[in-house]
């Protein structure tokens, strides 16, 4: 699991409304492996929840401070993206 994630940066999780976060524990070890692995490695930033249905949005946590991490441009010389196109009106 930790491999098949290692590239990513988000993960959505969609599960029953009062299953996330919860103290449930799923009966499947494989179930059990992949929410030990979304937990540890991400942080959960967004949730939206439609009646009995949740979607979650986590996010990697930062890597360790001793790590460098180099980003290129850097961020003080990120410009914004320009606005999407408006539609023509018909």
């Amino acid at each position: 699991m930790r491999a098949r994630l290692a590239g990513v940066d988000r993960v959505w999780i969609v599960a029953q409304s009062n299953l996330l976060p919860s103290r449930w524990v799923p009966g499947d070890p494989t179930d059990r492996v992949k929410l030990d692995v979304v937990d540890g490695e991400f942080a959960r930033r967004q949730e939206y929840v439609h009646g009995r249905v949740k979607l979650a949005l986590y996010i990697r946590r930062m890597p360790p401070q001793d790590t460098p991490t180099l980003l290129w441009p850097p961020a003080s010389a990120a410009t914004p993206a320009p606005p999407p196109p408006r539609p023509t009106p018909r």
